[in-house]
């Protein structure tokens, strides 16, 4: 199928005819993670409820054969658990997986392709598979299809498909169908409606018996795929295979593999509806991009001496298993020590960003994008004067300008509190004491007098004094050590810590030589902890902030997405075919498949809205340790009792 115009999904369901997506400007960004955008549904007769959090997917209608296909491992390439023999499993258990079935051990061999064999078997031998949660839409029709082959004749014997649709308690609907002879290696089908409430579908592939004490044959399998059959009247279904061996094909996080060419990937956040009538409603709904999902994960850990690849990879296992991936994150440096006390997950992304100069983002496939600016390329140029091959036209560019309001040639970096350990070294002429440097010592680990090391008490404790058998005091207040006699002409080491805190300044002299001024910005972050840190971070805000900024504005009917870096060409500006960063993307869907990119490319300089939040954020945190256990942990379920919670509808699809 390839269609013009778009086509929209919501929560597993075609919404396409329900919604009118001409003209829907849709904002992307990559300073601003909560951007909100307004789309209306209509629910004829309303029935069809519009659920908090459920997924919204815009594709390209001119996509060729878009298809998703809710089996893992549709290739067979792994062995069922071990070909062991495992009886069905209560739904939810084994999800995402084959499994084996239950009664006589037949010779079942891993694929690619699968093989099946009974002899004399006394009941069906089939694998199967059961869905993963939140996969699968009710009310909405499925095909199961599989590539099969007779390679030894059936006697008693036929092949069958099977598809049940469950909730987590009982099996709502099932079906399947059978073939005594296959013409080849032949693709068989079979299609069955879920009912309202289905939550899971388990399928069955396999040989069902019509004599159970004799019996034989063998079949191969492979290439199995479930899909949804959501326009049956723009293409015909089975699709063509939907795996990750196919081009055009991307496996999701979530293991699914779809054939898509999506436009916009995201959730819904509020949603107010609007009655035309008696009967039927409209629903206003804000949509949130993909984004969003790195605010919703906080992050309470210390990293040492670890890449920025590292600790990305680890906390996205840890944090978001089967939602994203991080297939596009790069290693751009060590960092030698973060701190996170309870931050959200995008502020590790931003400050990691911040030391390194890289960018970070979700793209539309829940894979995670870290790397340099330029490091993603768009496909091809823009210019004003194109060759329709590598460079494509642009248009209502807006006259160059410059920024210099947030210009900052000298940075100084304030990071949080470290405990540093010092060590000092005095000959006194005279007295009974020496005097420490930094008035606040926080501990005092070694005093020693002419190299012999001392037993060392604490000012003002009576069980550490010298009629104790103490060689030296610690005066903490007054930062003093004392001994019991003179100490005049002898050699006193003292090694101590003292608490402080990071701050680095970095400046850029070719800003200074171009404007003759110092202009100052100051960073305060309290995640640096280590003077290296602050002087890559202040290095990075010049990167940002040493010259005036300038942000290139215009559409084009050319796809580019935030985080992009596209080579611009504009014989009135000075570019030829220069590099700027893809900042915000207003995406204008104009309908009949035209689509319209409002771009402005530029630094990625922090949204007023990220500046607040992250304010708020900081006011608002405690100044509790990091890597704290927590004292108290428990698991609720709450009844709703009155219509103020939207608990959502059956069968959401995410």
């Amino acid at each position: 199928m390839t269609t013009t115009g778009y086509l929209c999904l919501l929560a597993g369901r075609d919404i396409t005819a329900r919604t009118d997506l001409d003209n829907l400007p849709i904002e992307l960004s990559i300073t601003d993670n909560t951007t909100t955008f307004e789309m209306d549904i209509a629910d004829d007769g309303s029935s069809n409820p519009v659920g908090a959090l459920q997924e919204v997917v815009i594709i390209d209608g001119a996509t060729s054969n878009p298809a998703v296909n809710l089996l893992l491992d549709p290739l067979m390439a792994h062995d069922p658990l071990g070909s062991s023999i495992y009886q069905p499993q209560p739904p939810g258990s084994a999800n995402g997986q084959w499994l084996l079935a239950q009664g006589a051990r037949a010779t079942i061999t891993p694929g690619p392709p699968t093989t099946i064999s009974i002899n004399n078997t006394a009941g069906d031998t089939y694998i199967e598979q059961y869905t993963q949660p939140l996969t699968v839409a009710d009310q909405t029709p499925y095909m199961l299809s599989v590539y099969a082959t007779i390679t030894a004749a059936l006697t008693n014997a036929q092949v069958f498909l099977s598809i049940r649709y469950m909730n987590n308690t009982r099996i709502l609907a099932s079906g399947q169908q059978t073939w005594s002879a296959l013409t080849g290696t032949q693709r068989i089908s079979y299609q069955l409606a879920a009912p309202a409430g289905t939550t899971i579908i388990d399928v069955q592939i396999g040989l069902t018996v019509t004599n159970s004490s004799s019996n034989s044959g063998t079949l191969q399998v492979s290439a199995a795929q479930l899909e949804p059959m959501w326009w049956p009247s723009l293409q015909s279904y089975p699709t063509p295979d939907c795996n990750s061996a196919q081009s055009g094909c991307y496996v999701l996080p979530n293991g699914c593999t779809i054939r898509q060419n999506r436009i916009f990937t995201g959730f819904t956040v509020d949603g107010q509806p609007d009655y035309d009538n008696g009967f039927d409603r409209t629903w206003h709904v804000g949509v949130r991009g993909v984004n969003w999902l790195l605010e919703t994960q906080f992050v309470n850990a210390t990293f040492n001496q670890q890449t920025d690849a590292a600790i990305l990879t680890t906390l996205i296992a840890q944090l978001f298993p089967n939602r994203l991936s991080a297939n596009n994150v790069e290693q751009g440096a060590t960092i030698d020590t973060r701190t996170y006390d309870d931050v959200q997950f995008s502020e590790v992304c931003n400050d990691l960003a911040n030391t390194t100069g890289f960018l970070v983002y979700v793209d539309n496939y829940y894979d995670v994008h870290y790397a340099p600016v330029g490091g993603s390329l768009a496909p091809y140029g823009l210019s004003d004067n194109p060759d329709n091959i590598t460079t494509f036209e642009y248009h209502d560019w807006q006259p160059q300008s410059f920024d210099a309001t947030q210009m900052g040639n000298r940075v100084t970096v304030h990071g949080g509190a470290f405990t540093q350990t010092t060590q000092e070294t005095f000959t006194p002429a005279s007295g009974t004491s020496v005097t420490l440097s930094n008035p606040a010592p926080k501990t005092v680990t070694s005093v020693t007098v002419n190299g012999v090391e001392q037993i060392k008490g604490v000012q003002g404790n009576a069980n550490t004094t010298f009629a104790n058998g103490y060689q030296c005091l610690v005066d903490f207040p007054n930062h003093k050590v004392l001994f019991p006699a003179s100490i005049a002409g002898n050699t006193i080491v003292v090694t101590y810590t003292f608490d402080s805190q990071i701050r680095a300044q970095e400046m850029d002299l070719l800003s200074y030589d171009t404007y003759k001024i110092w202009i100052d910005r100051k960073v305060s972050d309290t995640t640096i902890v280590s003077t290296a840190a602050a002087s890559q971070r202040a290095l990075q805000e010049l990167a940002n902030y040493a010259f005036p900024l300038v942000a290139p504005q215009f559409k084009t009917y050319s796809a580019l997405w935030p985080g992009q870096s596209v080579a611009i060409t504009n014989s009135k500006e000075g570019y030829n075919a220069t590099l700027f960063l893809v900042q915000q993307v207003i995406v204008h869907l104009k309908g009949e498949g035209t689509t319209e990119y409002e771009v402005i490319c530029g630094a990625d300089i922090p949204s007023f809205t990220r500046h607040m939040r992250n304010l708020h954020r900081v006011t608002m945190r405690s100044k509790a340790l990091a890597g704290q256990p927590l004292s108290s942990i428990g698991l609720c379920i709450h009844e709703t009792t009155s219509t103020g919670v939207d608990s959502g509808p059956t069968g959401r699809y995410s």
